[in-house]
């Protein structure tokens, strides 16, 4: 694909409003966490920072971050559509996402040890004294 930066939007959720269910099939696309509502989605969306990448209509990227406000975030559900990657979409979704964070403490993320070059590259270090740790709550 022979994309051009201005060919693709980016802003806030609070800027441009991003529709649960076009991040529902963004997700679908993956396909990522199948078990999703449009419900629960609508709901992260309205209580937290959120970045969609659009390409006209199209939602074809998307973060958002988890936090407090003040001392900690994690950003979670980082996604460009296959396509759209390598073009610096990622990129400006990140700088979005990070700007609107403001100086919060510490911000993590979680990622595949295929992409930490990547993240890198945005300032963020491995931290490899922690182990991850996950609970799963079943439906």
């Amino acid at each position: 694909m022979n994309l051009e930066k201005k060919d693709v939007a980016v802003s806030l959720h609070t800027e441009r409003k991003i529709p649960a269910e076009k991040l529902k099939g963004l997700f679908d696309s993956e396909p990522w966490w199948p078990e999703r509502s449009i419900a629960d989605l609508r709901r992260v969306l309205d209580q937290y920072p959120a970045v969609g990448a659009w390409h006209g209509a199209d939602l074809v990227g998307f973060a958002r971050a988890v936090t407090d406000f003040r001392f900690r975030a994690n950003i979670e559900d980082v996604l460009v559509l296959d396509g759209y990657r390598e073009h610096g979409v990622g990129t400006r979704i990140m700088d979005i996402l990070l700007q609107s964070l403001g100086k919060i403490d510490v911000i993590t993320l979680f990622c595949q040890r295929k992409l930490t070059p990547y993240y890198e590259s945005l300032g963020f270090k491995e931290f490899s004294r922690q182990a991850v740790m996950q609970k799963r709550n079943s439906r």
